[in-house]
């Protein structure tokens, strides 16, 4: 596959919530997120940016992507992520684990 450069790149904002790392969540969060966001970084590099972030309130979607800096809605994330082999719902669903391994192993839970 041919590198392409940042610009072109799926941006994938993960919103996550300070509640799923326990009760102190809140003292967590932050640590966690340059943590996950160190983790990520090379996870579908080719054509994905990562920006692993505390959800700073329920009014933020826990997934955002972006593309040259304009906001895209599922459908449009989901032909982006076509022309890679992957499709929307596994991708989020893939994600998602990845997180919640993370989340289990880093506390021992």
């Amino acid at each position: 596959m041919t590198a392409i450069s940042d610009d072109k790149k799926l941006k994938v904002q993960y919103n996550l919530e300070p509640g799923c790392l326990g009760p102190d969540g809140d003292d967590l969060i932050e640590k966690f997120c340059e943590f996950a966001q160190q983790e990520m970084a090379n996870y579908h590099s080719k054509f994905i940016l990562w920006n692993i972030t505390p959800r700073a309130g329920k009014s933020l979607p826990e997934v955002e992507y972006r593309l040259a800096e304009k906001r895209l809605d599922g459908n449009q994330a989901g032909r982006y992520l076509k022309m890679y082999k992957q499709d929307l719902a596994g991708f989020e669903e893939q994600l998602d684990d990845k997180l919640m391994f993370m989340i289990e192993n880093s506390f021992d839970r």
